[in-house]
C-alpha cells in the first residue's frame, strides 16, 4: 500500500464507522428504549449514548489539536451533530499525523483515530445486541478497531477499567472476537 493510499484509507475509516452505527441510533429505533440494558455492563442504552458522545467529542478535539474543555452533555439526539464533527475532523489527512493530546496524555494521532473506530465499532455491536438487530461492520473497520484495542490494552486499558477481562470464545466472527477481547459476553442477548 502506498503512503497516499494509506492516507486515503485512514481519512475515510472514521466516516465508515459512523455510517455503520448511524442506522441503530435514530430517534425511531431508540424510542422508549433508553433504560434497556446493553452488553457493556456499566451502561443502559441512554448512558451508552452519553458515554459515546463524550468519547467522540474528545476524539474530535484531538484531531483538531483543540484543547479539551469538557464533555458533551446529552444523549443519542446529539449523535449526528457530534459524529459529523468527528468525521469532518478525521477526514483531514493532517489529523492522522504526529501526536495529539488525548485522554490526558500525548498519543500518536493514528492511535487516537483508531480508538475512535474501536469505540464506534464495539459500541455499535453493543447497541445491536441491546436492540436485537444486526450490526454490519466491514472487515477493514474490525481490523482497525482490533488493532486499536490491542494497543489500548498494551497501555493498561484493563488495569484502568476501559476493558473488562477478555472472554474469548472458541469460534466466532471477527466482530465477536473484538467484542470478547474488550470484555463482552458474545452470548449476551437482550
Amino acid at each position: 500500500m502506498t503512503t497516499a493510499t494509506a492516507h486515503a484509507a485512514a481519512t475515510t475509516v472514521v466516516a465508515r464507522a459512523v455510517a455503520a452505527l448511524r442506522p441503530l441510533v435514530t430517534a425511531q429505533s431508540l424510542n422508549g428504549k433508553g433504560d434497556w440494558p446493553t452488553p457493556c455492563e456499566a451502561y443502559t442504552v441512554d448512558l451508552l449514548g452519553a458515554h459515546l458522545l463524550d468519547v467522540l467529542a474528545r476524539g474530535e478535539h484531538a484531531a483538531r489539536r483543540a484543547p479539551w474543555k469538557g464533555g458533551v452533555h446529552g444523549l443519542w439526539g446529539h449523535f449526528d451533530e457530534v459524529a459529523g464533527q468527528l468525521v469532518d475532523a478525521w477526514s483531514d489527512p493532517v489529523a492522522w499525523e504526529g501526536e495529539v493530546d488525548f485522554y490526558g496524555g500525548r498519543r500518536p494521532a493514528r492511535f487516537a483515530g483508531g480508538i475512535m473506530v474501536m469505540e464506534l465499532v464495539v459500541h455499535g455491536w453493543d447497541m445491536a445486541r441491546a436492540l436485537s438487530v444486526p450490526f454490519d461492520a466491514d472487515p477493514d473497520l474490525i481490523e482497525v478497531a482490533f488493532h486499536a484495542a490491542r494497543e489500548n490494552e498494551a497501555l493498561g486499558a484493563r488495569d484502568f477499567g476501559a476493558f473488562a477481562p477478555a472472554r474469548l470464545p472458541q469460534s466466532s466472527s471477527a466482530l465477536e472476537q473484538l467484542a470478547a477481547f474488550t470484555g463482552r459476553d458474545v452470548s449476551w442477548r437482550a
